[in-house]
């Protein structure tokens, strides 16, 4: 993952555990954790990006415990932010979720999802904010009212989703299960 979009990613998975009603601290300690598997697992340049993230996480979660858990900053928020968009889908996202049924694409307002949605679907080349955003809406969707062993490594696979590809294969393992986000 490129070092400038573990700040967003970590953002997203916040506002998704705030949202769920779950302890940020504790939930950011095993992402952390689970991210180091990943990085043990792949080795080499690709496990020290996965080192790295799982860094980035694990002192999120020592400074979100430092303040009881109820910081939270976006990107678009800050000065310096360099996607403004991406803050606002993060924000929508977190006022949305934990209940009810997934938030749809064709109605998020920011600006940031739709282009991301649509460059899949036209199978076009995606950017790394466009994937990013995609896996924060699939993040989303998958945690809404499913059950089943295949929906739980779904939830788990998503934090995984870096790629196109790795993105159509989830959407297919989705789709097997009768769920259809896009």
């Amino acid at each position: 993952m490129n070092p400038d979009l573990a700040e967003p990613y970590i953002d997203s998975l916040v506002a998704m555990v705030r949202g769920g009603g779950l302890p940020v601290p504790a939930v950011l300690r095993l992402w952390a954790e689970a991210h180091q598997q990943i990085a043990v697992h792949f080795g080499g340049a690709a496990g020290a990006q996965w080192a790295g993230l799982a860094a980035a996480i694990a002192e999120r979660a020592r400074t979100e415990e430092e303040d009881g858990g109820q910081s939270v900053s976006f990107p678009g928020e800050s000065p310096d932010s360099e996607s403004p968009i991406l803050g606002q889908f993060a924000q929508a996202l977190a006022k949305g979720g934990g209940a009810g049924p997934p938030f749809y694409w064709m109605f998020e307002t920011t600006g940031a999802l739709r282009p991301a949605v649509e460059a899949y679907l036209n199978h076009e080349e995606m950017t790394e904010p466009q994937i990013a955003a995609l896996r924060a809406y699939l993040r989303q969707w998958i945690a809404g009212p499913f059950k089943g062993p295949a929906i739980d490594r779904l939830r788990l696979a998503v934090d995984a989703l870096l790629s196109r590809v790795a993105i159509s294969r989830w959407l297919d393992a989705a789709m097997d299960e009768g769920i259809d986000p896009l």
